[in-house]
């Protein structure tokens, strides 16, 4: 799972910005997704992957990757049809797996020194 941010190089505002994904990422972790926010995601998603195969090098990785990492090969509507029934219950249960303090990484592009923001991914936040 990737979240990302764009946000000036203002330290507090990065903290915040961070502190923000956590918050959202532990309310995944409790249930607290609404329907709309569900469909959205997966629209989104969607789209992500519908743009992605309008370039054929795009449409050779699909395949490609598919069938190294999972030995078969989906159709892009396949996916879209799984993704379709996913449901809240299964992106909780998921998300109570992934989002784990000892699991979290953070990728920063700026001039900062990585101990400026240590202390926000090994504060508990509550996940």
């Amino acid at each position: 799972m990737t979240s990302q941010a764009g946000v000036n190089n203002d330290k507090d505002k990065i903290n915040e910005a961070i502190s923000v994904i956590l918050a959202e990422h532990k309310k995944m972790t409790e249930g607290k997704i609404t329907d709309e926010e569900l469909i959205r995601a997966k629209e989104m998603i969607k789209g992500r992957i519908l743009l992605s195969m309008e370039d054929s090098s795009n449409i050779a990785t699909w395949y490609g990757t598919k069938l190294i990492l999972e030995n078969k090969t989906e159709t892009v509507e396949e996916v879209i049809e799984k993704l379709d029934k996913v449901s809240k219950e299964e992106v909780v249960e998921v998300a109570k797996d992934i989002v784990r303090p000892e699991k979290l990484n953070l990728a920063l592009i700026g001039p900062f020194n990585n101990e400026d923001f240590r202390g926000l991914l090994t504060n508990d936040h509550g996940l």
